[in-house]
């Protein structure tokens, strides 16, 4: 197939996606390709996948949308004419665990959790940010424990609060309902009160949560024995650590952030206001901003190497 009529087909591929491509591939070029997910996805993966690539070289990562927009698109390429371990593919598991999905191809990364979004949740994150945004340096080895241990409490608070709503979402998800997760909003089930999370008490009742979620978006909640058997099987396949909504959990940490950045003077007494953020931090921006603070998951360093450094070094060895 020639240019002029690859891209004419390209035209009603996905959102334009592969037309997108074939506008910025140069074969010629020192540069490596990727498909992602949300449109702000890109810093997320650039960052990480550039500074693993030699000098020179660096990687064009085109947002699609959703995942399905990535998988069709992965499906459009024409493999005799691209090096599949040059033109790379990223999703996010989400609850493929769960719903009996797999993506197996060589040059599909698939995210150890939920989704990109999950592995920004950790303390090392936060206590970058701490420093980096809100300028909170230089805190004892009792302060930061101290930080760390508030963190950890509220991760647990509210991750364990989520269970069962995700094990909601996995029913109806079985049951192919078209449920628009976007209209549960976890900051409905929180308060935080001098830096801790805590439930609403009209949600303290896990069925509360479940049946406010079953509202939000317009589909009968379970009956309680299937919600129990799906938590247990949740919670069997570390769902609590892995695989609460991107989403929620990204709302939980800039929350979190933002709280605790306003406890600061309580939790180190030198601080006499609390701090505050230089750089503008929200679920919008949120990938930008807290990706410089990230490190990279060993699967993702693994799937680099096996794909965009083999590429580089047999085209190197070649030329």
């Amino acid at each position: 197939m020639d240019l002029l009529r690859e891209h004419a087909n390209a035209l009603d591929s996905s959102a334009g996606a592969f037309h997108e491509f074939l506008q910025y591939y140069d074969a010629r070029k020192q540069v490596v390709y990727g498909f992602v997910e949300g449109k702000t996805d890109p810093p997320f993966y650039r960052g990480l996948i550039d500074n693993a690539l030699p000098y020179g070289w660096k990687v064009k990562l085109i947002g699609l949308g959703n995942k399905d927009k990535v998988l069709r698109t992965y499906s459009k390429m024409d493999w005799s004419r691209f090096a599949k371990n040059r033109v790379c593919f990223f999703v996010d598991r989400d609850l493929s665990e769960f719903l009996g999905e797999s993506y197996h191809a060589e040059n599909i990364y698939v995210t150890d959790k939920y989704s990109i979004e999950n592995e920004f949740v950790t303390f090392n994150t936060m206590e970058r940010i701490l420093e980096d945004i809100f300028g909170v340096i230089d805190l004892t080895p009792a302060e930061i424990d101290l930080v760390k241990n508030l963190f950890e409490s509220n991760l647990r608070i509210f991750s364990e609060a989520m269970v069962p709503v995700m094990a909601q979402i996995i029913l109806w998800k079985r049951g192919a309902m078209n449920v628009n997760l976007s209209n549960i909003i976890p900051k409905e089930y929180f308060d935080f009160n001098q830096g801790r999370i805590e439930l609403k008490e009209a949600f303290i009742s896990s069925n509360n949560r479940i049946n406010h979620a079953a509202q939000r978006v317009a589909f009968p909640a379970s009956s309680d024995d299937d919600i129990a058997a799906a938590e247990v099987e949740f919670r069997k396949k570390e769902g609590v650590e892995k695989y609460i909504r991107g989403k929620y959990i990204l709302w939980f940490f800039i929350k979190s952030i933002f709280e605790i950045s306003e406890v600061i003077p309580l939790l180190c007494p030198r601080y006499k206001v609390a701090p505050k953020n230089r750089i503008a931090l929200g679920p919008k921006t949120a990938t930008i901003v807290i990706s410089g603070s990230l490190k990279c998951p060993e699967s993702l360093k693994t799937f680099i190497e096996l794909n965009f450094i083999k590429y580089i070094r047999d085209k190197t060895i070649a030329s």
